[in-house]
């Protein structure tokens, strides 16, 4: 027999309107991210149907600085390989493989790859998809002078 349990907030359990339907998707797995196609220098996205959030990779060669950007969703990133900092609005943030570090919404970020013979690898993961589903998606990069 199964049984349902209601999320709890932080007073009461919130109260469950309709159960939500399971779906089967097209596909469960993206097998060889790395081989697959990249979207713009760098970045590897991972093609699964998720429809709020997305995933991807970005892979940083040795010493490479990306554009100073912002956009209108959360980013978490998870260090896969190699070592350097992200800038977040102006603050220094150091990582190597193994840390995860958090972008907030709209703030202007950038990273740097400090190894300067190996690449830096870093996992992407944001809701990106939902804020597109919403209309709300953008994206910005500093204007060179």
């Amino acid at each position: 027999m199964k049984s349902t349990q209601t999320l709890s907030g932080e007073k009461e359990p919130l109260e469950v309107r309709a159960k939500p339907r399971y779906r089967k998707p097209e596909k469960f797995i993206h097998t060889n991210v790395f081989s697959s196609s990249v979207l713009e220098e760098g970045v590897i996205s991972v093609d699964l149907p998720a429809r709020n959030l997305g995933m991807s990779v970005i892979e940083l060669s040795p010493g490479m600085l990306t554009e100073l950007e912002r956009c209108s969703y959360e980013i978490l990133a998870y260090v896969l390989e190699g070592f350097g900092y992200t800038e977040i609005e102006g603050e220094e943030i150091e990582w190597r493989a193994g840390d995860a570090f958090y972008i907030p919404v709209w703030a202007w970020h950038c990273f740097q790859n400090l190894d300067p013979f190996h690449c830096a690898r870093l996992l992407i993961c944001d809701n990106s998809m939902q804020v597109k589903q919403l209309g709300l998606a953008m994206k910005e990069l500093e204007k060179s002078s």
